[in-house]
């Protein structure tokens, strides 16, 4: 759904969105998918990301501004391991690690609907 509103409609904002941060999204969520801000140099080259040292944010030397409460249970993500013994026994494993705290675990395949997307 929102992949054809993206596709549909004009983008709209909350009026607290920064020019910077409107520019930012604006050009991540371009109609035509070749003029997409889409690289990770890129998106961090952006005027927006101006202020963030990503040398000290990939060095984890920079504190998070939240840690949101978890309140569900995350028993059901695999660990790194587990990935590895999935692949080692010839099962396919989905496609994204995620961090939720400090545990890391994966997600589920994203909807055939966002392919290409």
């Amino acid at each position: 759904m929102m992949y054809h509103q993206i596709l549909s409609k004009n983008l709209r904002f909350p009026p607290h969105f920064s020019v910077d941060l409107r520019d930012l999204l604006s050009k991540m969520l371009h109609k035509k998918k070749k003029l997409r801000l889409r690289d990770a140099k890129g998106v961090k080259g952006h005027k927006w990301f101006a202020s963030v040292n990503f040398e000290d944010l990939r060095e984890r030397k920079i504190p998070a501004p939240r840690i949101p409460k978890i309140k569900e249970d995350l028993s059901h993500l695999r660990t790194p391991e587990e990935l590895q013994e999935l692949e080692e026994a010839g099962q396919s494993a989905p496609v994204a690690l995620i961090r939720v705290g400090s545990r890391l675990g994966v997600s589920s395949p994203p909807p055939p609907h966002y392919e290409g997307f």
